[in-house]
């Protein structure tokens, strides 16, 4: 009598399901941590803008930050190499408001999707904290 080798119907079909079960758990965790990391790349970006404006205002003889809406000129005066940008919004610039001695850099993307409010996460230079607002 022959034996036969390889895999029963059953024994793939199980193996197929459990596969199925695994993807359906770790598939939406991959996308949520990809999210995540879009949105602390914002931080490290508004913080290293931050940096930038401070080592400008250093220079300032008046200890000044540059006018709202001017960011440009850190990339002019090379305190930055390139002005970044949000991961969910390619090619758009952070937002900048500039008051005096007190300024705040706004995210233009959207984190949305991990429940974070539109112009979040927020970095001013009052508190020298990052500003966040869930939905």
């Amino acid at each position: 009598m022959k034996k036969n080798k390889g895999f029963t119907l059953m024994e793939l079909m199980m193996v197929l399901l459990v596969i199925s079960i695994l993807a359906a758990i770790f598939i939406p965790r991959l996308t949520r941590m990809k999210h995540q990391a879009h949105f602390f790349s914002c931080e490290m970006n508004e913080k290293n803008l931050a940096t930038a404006l401070e080592t400008y205002a250093s220079n300032d003889p008046h200890r000044e930050y540059p006018a709202s809406d001017n960011l440009n000129v850190l990339v002019t005066d090379r305190y930055v190499n390139g002005m970044p940008f949000c991961l969910t919004n390619p090619g758009v610039q952070y937002g900048y408001e500039s008051a005096g001695t007190v300024y705040t850099i706004t995210c233009t993307g959207s984190h949305e999707s991990i429940g974070i409010k539109l112009t979040f996460p927020k970095y001013t230079n009052r508190t020298g904290s990052f500003l966040v607002e869930t939905q």
